[in-house]
């Protein structure tokens, strides 16, 4: 993602910002991704312009830090066919198969997904950002609406209201946080 050419084949239509897909290609290797540009950002009264990229990549950088995995690789890019914006990889999926159509099984392993919406502020989860790869995995895109200052929780998932939170989730969370306080 970092190093490869990145070649636009496609826009995808179903978002209000620019969003793009197409190969990225290192020496011998390709990889699909999703290229979403600064200058494609629609702008928004409560989020500051050209900040939307930023927060897709710090979504993933805290995911990674919790040891969740639960956002693709995701990287801010600089130089990119229409300028700096936010570059991640592309999960193949079924667009049939989102939150909604998950069965039970699939909806309990999403706690860490409503704990990681709640620790980002997470003003924008739909169901069509679950995205549920071919070998199972459980992968959440779209933060560009997170990090706000105020609370902007939404989210379609309310399915754990009122449970504790499982002790194991909060000592990653209570890692993170004694990893990024100052010394």
């Amino acid at each position: 993602l970092h190093k490869g050419a990145l070649n636009v084949e496609g826009q995808l239509l179903s978002g209000s910002n620019y969003t793009f897909l197409g190969p990225v290609t290192l020496e011998e290797e390709t990889i699909q991704a999703v290229y979403k540009p600064i200058r494609g950002e629609q702008p928004l009264w409560d989020f500051p312009a050209g900040s939307l990229a930023h927060r897709e990549t710090a979504a993933y950088l805290f995911s990674e830090a919790l040891g969740w995995e639960l956002v693709p690789p995701t990287i801010y890019r600089r130089k990119a066919p229409i300028g700096p914006g936010s570059l991640q990889l592309y999960i193949d999926h079924n667009p049939e198969v989102h939150y909604f159509t998950l069965d039970d099984e699939d909806k309990q392993r999403l706690r860490p997904t409503v704990l990681f919406d709640l620790a980002l502020n997470n003003a924008d989860r739909k169901g069509g950002h679950i995205l549920r790869a071919a070998d199972g995995h459980l992968w959440l895109i779209d933060h560009g609406l997170s990090f706000h200052v105020e609370d902007k929780l939404r989210t379609v998932i309310w399915d754990f209201g009122g449970e504790l939170i499982p002790d194991d989730l909060a000592a990653d969370l209570d890692r993170v946080e004694n990893d990024l306080a100052p010394a």
